[in-house]
């Protein structure tokens, strides 16, 4: 902050001034102290890096050109669902595929994993139905018929005697139930209550399917796949852990549901090598009334007490526009056991000076350990001091601030400032499910493209996965292991980009 503010008395000086001496030497200066400034400006790279720097940055550079040229099919100032088969041709795109990414530490559980798994895979099976609530909204299960209205329907029967043509079409509507994605978002979702209200339905389409024991096994196993593949070796996910049911007339609690998917955890943990674990932050919606909320701050207790070192911390979830207010929550968060960790989401809206915004001041004021979204901090410059004197990360979410209707050319995402004045963000996912994305690469290539200067390279991709695993909830061995596998898998990143394009 001190650099920012005798830069700009040194601008002061000259600005009356038509004659500016040194005019080349001070400009050179000035670009060079904000470079140092932004995000992983500071760091040294080795001869190795330097070369994928260089040619990161002409890659960059032609795609900024292009862009230049002809707007209309420049991937970063489109919206996802439009961009999304331009940024897949990206040369970029590629490399970032390949980077590894460390840890993914804002994600909803049953928002994480591609829709194409699920509808290839899960609604394949047997077991698979869909029947319509009583709000008139198509649900997906799996035998348990409490929440349907009418007869449910068995998805491999309804497809038997269909032509291929037939099952393509009648799979992408089904699709269609568990996506956001359209043809035109801008119509189909003109305000951000609208998008946020079938955002919100798509959890009650899927959730029975995801609480039938064998499906919330693998569909969590391959939550945990799909990351590893992206090069993701830890992951901190938000959940409810809410009630399971299994072909057997059996359920199972809060406790038994937190229970199984540990085990699913270690499973995985057995057969990757680099996997270093995944951990949750309970999770509450915001609007519950009362009596929902109290129950709810038993069961994190409980769930907590049972997994000290699994569940590792709370949060409120849903609108944060039409929600309550965490200073309206007091009384709740005061409930829960001492030792809770906060991950607050706090500042998802674009108002400003209302109740809505101001939970980033009350989140950082119930010692949040990190912002989810944080996307009003912009408007708050007293609290970025706070923030980064308190090492508090700004979980950024780029994509699903712009499909939820925040910003629609992320080129003007607030976080672009966040990086240039370095204060503490980690790139995140959000529900990637929902935009049938995978992993972070998306995310990553977004934030890349259009929340970085067109200058910057390597230094900036390395120190978003350094972030990541800075602000994961790690134990001391934990870190330890986390460290020496990124140590690896990044020279091996250098020296597989360097083959692949000839350098010697």
């Amino acid at each position: 902050m001190l650099k920012i503010v005798l830069l700009s008395l040194h601008l002061v000086t000259f600005a009356s001034s038509r004659v500016v001496p040194n005019l080349d030497a001070i400009r050179t200066n000035m670009m060079m102290t904000e470079e140092k400034m932004l995000e992983g400006g500071s760091q040294t790279l080795t001869e190795k890096e330097i070369l994928v720097d260089n040619l990161i940055r002409n890659l960059k550079r032609e795609e900024l050109n292009a862009g230049l040229r002809n707007l209309s099919t420049f991937a970063p100032a489109m919206h996802f669902f439009q961009a999304k088969p331009l940024i897949e041709r990206s040369k970029i795109f590629e490399i970032i595929k390949k980077i590894p990414k460390g840890a993914s530490l804002h994600v909803h559980n049953t928002a994480s994993v591609s829709t194409t798994w699920i509808i290839r895979n899960l609604t394949y099976r047997p077991e698979a139905e869909y029947c319509t609530n009583s709000n008139g909204l198509t649900i997906f299960t799996a035998g348990d018929h409490k929440n349907c209205v009418d007869e449910a329907v068995n998805i491999q029967q309804r497809r038997f005697g269909m032509n291929f043509n037939q099952i393509r079409d009648f799979d992408a509507w089904l699709s269609s139930k568990i996506s956001l994605v359209n043809d035109n978002p801008s119509i189909k979702h003109s305000n951000i209550n609208e998008v946020w209200t079938e955002f919100e339905e798509i959890f009650d389409t899927i959730e029975n399917l995801l609480t039938f024991l064998p499906f919330y096994k693998d569909y969590h196993y391959r939550m945990l796949q799909e990351f590893y593949d992206d090069g993701i070796f830890y992951t901190e996910f938000r959940t409810s852990f809410n009630e399971l049911y299994d072909n057997f007339g059996n359920f199972y609690d809060h406790v038994q549901s937190a229970g199984v998917l540990y085990d699913v955890v270690r499973e995985f943990g057995v057969t990757h090598s680099n996997f270093v674990g995944a951990k949750a932050i309970y999770s509450v919606f915001r609007r519950s009334d009362e009596q929902k909320l109290a129950k709810r701050v038993t069961m994190f207790t409980q769930v907590k007490m049972n997994f000290p070192n699994f569940v590792i911390g709370f949060d409120f979830v849903g609108q944060e526009d039409l929600g309550v207010p965490l200073i309206c929550l007091q009384q709740v968060i005061g409930a829960l056991p001492p030792e809770t960790q906060f991950f607050f989401h706090a500042g998802e809206t674009n108002w400003w000076g209302t109740s809505i915004d101001f939970n980033i001041i009350d989140a950082i004021l119930f010692n949040t350990t990190r912002i989810g979204h944080g996307y009003a901090l912009l408007k708050h410059p007293l609290l970025w001091n706070t923030v980064l004197t308190k090492n508090i990360a700004i979980e950024v979410s780029v994509i699903s601030n712009q499909v939820l209707h925040l910003v629609s050319d992320l080129r003007n995402h607030p976080a672009a400032i966040y990086f240039a004045l370095n204060l503490p963000v980690v790139i995140t996912n959000d529900d990637p499910s929902f935009w049938n994305a995978l992993g972070l690469s998306y995310d990553w290539y977004y934030a890349f493209m259009s929340l970085s200067p067109a200058t910057s390279g390597l230094k900036f991709l390395k120190q978003l996965s350094l972030n990541s695993i800075k602000f994961s909830i790690l134990s001391a061995q934990e870190r330890m292991k986390m460290e020496k596998i990124f140590s690896v898998e990044w020279d091996r990143f250098l020296n597989e980009i360097l083959q692949r394009n000839s350098f010697k």
